[in-house]
């Protein structure tokens, strides 16, 4: 045999070694990081307005999960303000003044990544829609 037969039967062993830690190491990496680096909220796009007649804005979201945060805000008697907010096609807020007190109203939570859109309609309302994607 001829020594360059009896380097190579010599290194296919440190090879075979090599693959299978490295292999052990990747599997290792995609099993463990998402626990390292958790999914959390982050803010993707802010809108806010008061007494507005007809407000449209369009936003990306980025991953599949996402939810829109809506503030309310102001001390007027309860006939003189009104608030309607419309995501893509779905009427999510659609309240009279009686039900609206000065303050943080909740989230709603939406599936579907890619660019959808708010309409807002609102008379005499300070408000605040932050919209959040989780990834």
């Amino acid at each position: 045999m001829s020594e360059l037969t009896l380097t190579l039967k010599k290194a296919i062993p440190i090879i075979v070694v090599t693959w299978i830690l490295s292999l052990v190491t990747t599997l290792a990496v995609v099993y463990f990081t998402p626990n390292i680096f958790p999914k959390t909220w982050h803010e993707i796009e802010r809108f806010e307005g008061y007494d507005t007649d007809d407000y449209e804005n369009s936003f990306d979201v980025p991953s599949m999960h996402w939810r829109i945060r809506l503030g309310l805000f102001g001390d007027l008697p309860s006939d003189n303000g009104s608030f309607q907010l419309t995501v893509d096609d779905f009427a999510l807020r659609k309240l009279p003044w009686e039900y609206i007190w000065a303050g943080y109203l909740g989230d709603n939570y939406f599936t579907g990544s890619g660019r959808h859109w708010i309409e807002v309609y609102a008379d005499n309302v300070e408000w605040v829609i932050i919209v959040e994607a989780y990834y």
